[in-house]
């Protein structure tokens, strides 16, 4: 984004005279290799970057803290130590995390207020002792009071402001109804976008921040979920967590991080499953900043990675902000005075070039070592599909199968969800009702109530909880969260085991079974049981089939392979009372019916797992054997190709000249597992090295007990789920 002389002129020497300022105690840190004592100024300067309204009022209450510390004596050491370490903690735990809590941002803002304040007046010192004035100014108070006068000059010409407003409009001409997420590291900012956009009168402006309640929060979030033509203005303290793409793929960046991990978590917010368009993620940076020279090239860095891996390991993160990149940051910073706002044109873009091409020498080498890093993930990652830089997607086979499994989850699993999930409940003494269109509340046995803690929709005090099964649907009219009931929803396994009470080791003479009756159009009565085939290894369940076998009193037990064929028998609108329907219509022939309905079962269900189990034998063992190459291969890249013969002494001489140094015992080993064992315990190795070798040995170890486990498959087990008396429907 441009700065032009003509119209911000303000604006551009606010950053030269707040740059002329900090550049000499930033040249300090960086020849005393003091990173952690100019992180205040480091934020100073990034929050001058973001908005003027951000600089300007750090800029204030530094001013008012200095007023009050100006006349007393220098702070101690202790004291200034003390602040510098709980300042040092939250900067690192924001950059590794991508994220702080609203109370950690403002303790961190308090101590950057108070170490600006305290630097400023010790620069006040020094410069009194050496009887030098301060950039054109004999006090510091005077220095500050300029900056904020130039400030508020600059804030109604806001370039970062008026680029904001652009894109916003351009975005409405194009799509009149859309809504669109704008993000901001700061309050301040915020507050000054805001009033921006009402004042433009782009449509509804709401605002999202750490220190809003989070009954506000779910407020906001359900109407910018629920309607057009919204702008949502947030901060990054109420970035992690929310849904926000149902109506939204338009984001903006005010101001960039330093940790590209927190433009995942923001971009995370629109560009996730069930986005229906495609994400538009725009940034916004001042060129001739900081902000185009080292800020710009880590999102486009970012950018790049997550199109290689789909996503961006932490490495990112944690390498950018350790101290030695610290420095090269700092010495980046420093020649920011003499460079400052120069235009020379862009070298790279975000969608190809190389980040590291045009860039000043520390940037260059910042960049590098993120690249290292990065190449040692990939390298430590590609060589095996489960490790694979794409995971799911290394094998373009497992799509197909995936989606295979898909639509045959859909055909076994042709179930209401909701009435299940009430049925079983009713089952447990609990209830439901409907509170609205879509929404079911359900009333809860005091058994179900574990692990539902902070679910969406859960009331502990009322033990109900809201379900409904539209994604677009996240509140009832009360304003109350609604929570989306899929498979993996912990209620779904409560009614599971309720209803396969035998599979949880009940016996049929101590748990009732589920027995039901049904009018059904047919000649005469029959008997539909249910059973469930399990194919279990050490490793927990690896198949489960529900079986249906359908019983006459003059025909051969039929199994029912698909679901549709009995399911249709089940309906509740044909429910009829089971008083004396086993004596009316059964009990003269179906004594055995069941164990005929099992041996069925079980006969039909073996086949099954047999084919299941050979098939499943033949993958792990495949998957075994390239488990054993992955290992074989990274021991070569790690350890070299096995030696087979070594220089052995002459034992007929009494005196060998030049004895060979001591050759490591590993290197005549050919077994990779072995050969890596004792690499990884050779003290003689690099520290690095040998922690590699003892991560791919972990990992190896790993997986291969898992398969151990995915083989040793346990006997089938068929047991009964329940039975239906068809009844014959009456004319």
């Amino acid at each position: 984004m441009d700065s032009s002389p003509e119209r911000h002129g303000s604006f551009i020497e606010l950053h030269k005279e707040l740059t002329a300022i900090l550049a000499p105690e930033l040249r300090k840190a960086l020849r005393a290799r003091r990173y952690s004592d100019v992180l205040s100024f480091i934020s100073l300067l990034k929050r001058s970057v973001s908005t003027v309204a951000a600089a300007m009022a750090t800029l204030a209450a530094v001013r008012e803290r200095y007023r009050a510390i100006h006349l007393q004596a220098s702070e101690s050491q202790e004291g200034r130590r003390q602040r510098l370490r709980t300042l040092r903690d939250l900067h690192r735990k924001l950059e590794r995390l991508g994220a702080a809590s609203a109370d950690e941002e403002n303790e961190q803002q308090s101590l950057v207020i108070e170490d600006l304040a305290q630097q400023l007046a010790g620069l006040e010192r020094e410069a009194s002792s050496e009887a030098r004035q301060i950039r054109r100014h004999a006090r510091m108070a005077d220095a500050i009071d300029a900056l904020i006068a130039i400030a508020a000059q600059a804030a109604p010409n806001d370039p970062k402001l008026h680029a904001i407003l652009a894109q916003v409009h351009a975005i409405r001409s194009e799509e009149p109804r859309a809504n669109i997420l704008i993000y901001t590291e700061y309050i301040d900012s915020q507050l000054a976008l805001v009033a921006a956009l009402n004042d433009a009168r782009v449509g509804e402006v709401l605002s999202m921040n750490g220190d809003d309640p989070d009954e506000a929060r779910s407020r906001v979030t359900a109407r910018f979920i629920d309607h057009n033509n919204i702008v949502l203005v947030s901060t990054d303290a109420a970035a992690e967590g929310l849904n926000l793409h149902h109506r939204c793929h338009h984001l903006l960046h005010l101001d960039l991080p330093f940790n590209p991990n927190r433009l995942e978590q923001r971009n995370g917010r629109i560009d996730r499953f069930g986005q229906l368009q495609t994400p538009i993620v725009r940034y916004f940076y001042l060129r001739g900043t900081f902000e185009e020279r080292i800020l710009l090239r880590l999102v486009s860095k970012y950018e790049n990675q997550r199109r290689t891996l789909t996503f961006v390991p932490n490495t990112l993160g944690v390498t950018a902000s350790s101290d030695a990149a610290a420095g090269r940051l700092l010495a980046g910073l420093v020649e920011e005075e003499a460079s400052l706002f120069n235009r020379p044109e862009p070298v790279f873009n975000l969608a190809d070039g190389s980040e590291n091409h045009g860039a000043d020498e520390a940037t260059r080498e910042l960049l590098e070592e993120i690249d290292r890093s990065i190449d040692g993930y990939q390298r430590a990652a590609a060589s095996h599909p489960w490790l694979g830089p794409d995971g799911l997607h290394a094998e373009a086979h497992l799509l197909v199968e995936a989606d295979q499994a898909r639509l045959q989850g859909t055909l076994l699993n042709h179930v209401n969800l909701l009435a299940f999930v009430q049925d079983a409940a009713l089952m447990e003494g609990g209830s439901a009702r409907n509170p609205a269109p879509g929404i079911v509340e359900v009333t809860l046995p005091p058994s179900w109530l574990h692990g539902l803690h902070g679910m969406p929709g859960f009331d502990a005090d009322s033990r109900t909880l809201r379900l409904t099964e539209d994604l677009a649907l996240t509140h009832d009219p009360l304003q109350r969260e609604v929570g989306f009931l899929g498979r993996a929803h912990p209620v779904v396994r409560r009614a599971l085991d309720r209803v396969r009470h035998l599979a949880l080791g009940g016996r049929e003479n101590t748990v009732d079974q589920r027995v039901s009756a049904v009018a059904a159009t047919l000649p005469q009565p029959a008997l539909l049981f249910t059973f469930i085939g399990r194919v279990q290894s050490r490793a927990g369940r690896e198949i489960e089939r529900v079986l249906a076998v359908l019983v006459r009193p003059d025909s051969s037990p039929e199994i029912l392979q698909d679901p549709r064929g009995w399911l249709d028998f089940a309906r509740p609108e044909n429910a009829i009372n089971t008083r004396d329907a086993w004596k009316n219509h059964f009990a003269s022939w179906a004594s055995a019916s069941q164990t005929v309905a099992l041996d069925t079962a079980q006969a039909a269900f073996a086949p099954i797992a047999s084919n299941f189990i050979e098939h499943r034998q033949s993958d792990l063992a495949q998957e075994r054997r390239q488990l054993h190459e992955w290992l074989a291969s990274r021991t070569r890249e790690l350890t070299g190709t096995p030696a087979t013969t070594h220089q052995q002494p002459d034992l007929f001489l009494a005196n060998t000249p030049n004895p060979s140094p001591a050759v490591p015992d590993w290197l005549s080993l050919s077994d990779p597992l072995p050969r890596l064992s004792a690499f990884a315990s050779d003290q003689r190795q690099p520290v690095s090295r040998r922690h590699e070798a003892q991560t791919l040995l972990a990992l190896f170890s790993k997986r291969r007990q898992l398969l151990d486990e995915r083989l040793a498959f346990l006997p089938n087990h068929v047991s009964t789920l329940g039975m239906l008396m068809l009844v014959p429907r009456s004319k």
